[in-house]
Formats: C-alpha cells, structure tokens, sequence
C-alpha cells in the first residue's frame, strides 16, 4: 500500500510583516479553523524588486 501525503502551500507577498502575516495568528484564536490545521513548516523568503536599484539601496545601508 502506498501513502500519499496531500496538503496546501500558502505563499503571500507583502512588504511588511508585522502588518500582514505576522498579525494573522492572534486574530485566529478562539476560531474553529487552527482545529483543523497543521504547519509543518514555515519560512521567511526574500525577492527582491526588478532591475538594480535596490543593489544600490543595499550598499547604502
């Protein structure tokens, strides 16, 4: 018998953390839904803006 393994990948795009993602499991507490859910996993990924200026903004800093 062979065991598959099915799930959802959630991506999202914001520029702030603090106002996005980060303020979403706070809100969630005393929902169903958490009930009903399991993260395995998680990360934090960085991609950058088109051309090269933010190579020039990241020198400056």
């Amino acid at each position: 018998m062979t065991q598959t393994t099915k799930g959802l990948t959630f991506s999202r795009f914001q520029g702030d953390l603090e106002k996005g993602f980060e303020a979403i499991p706070p809100r969630l507490q005393g929902e169903a839904i958490p009930k009903y859910t399991l993260t395995t996993g998680g990360g934090y990924f960085s991609v950058p803006p088109p051309g090269d200026s933010w190579l020039e903004a990241l020198a400056m800093a």
